[in-house]
């Protein structure tokens, strides 16, 4: 009986350890929601693209939004885009009673984007990915 309490005692770190590792991959962190208004200049967040849920015609998107925008007051003009490296990055933006989807263009290699007036609202951003493949970003939101 002692052995097995040895044993186990030292099994116990890996284990836990390994689990924290997965649930930091399959949970990531959620970005801190950001307020857009007039003072408003540009803000950007890091992040991996794609995730588990296939969201239609917009590619595979992780369960928690990259970033969540709170726009307090209307912006006439605001763009929001992606740089991925890797895979087929897509943009998914759920917000004010509307979806929005920017896929990348094979042939000119342009990375998606979403740009023009956005009224005030909740907005949650996803960067996605049509391979269904994971790969690091920079998400970029700027007026």
């Amino acid at each position: 009986m002692l052995v097995f309490t040895r044993l186990t005692q030292k099994m116990v770190l890996p284990v836990v350890l390994a689990l924290a590792i997965l649930a930091a991959i399959a949970f990531p962190a959620e970005s801190k929601p950001i307020q857009v208004g007039n003072r408003f200049n540009s803000h950007s967040v890091r992040g991996r693209s794609g995730g588990a849920i296939n969201s239609g015609d917009c590619g595979f998107i992780s369960q928690q939004p990259s970033q969540v925008v709170n726009v307090t007051q209307r912006m006439n003009y605001m763009q929001v885009r992606v740089r991925a490296s890797g895979g087929k990055p897509t943009l998914l933006i759920r917000g004010a009673n509307r979806r929005f989807c920017s896929i990348a263009d094979d042939v000119s290699g342009v990375n998606p984007q979403i740009s023009g007036v956005w009224v005030p609202g909740r907005y949650l951003i996803y960067v996605g990915d049509r391979t269904r493949t994971r790969h690091p970003f920079t998400l970029t939101i700027s007026k």
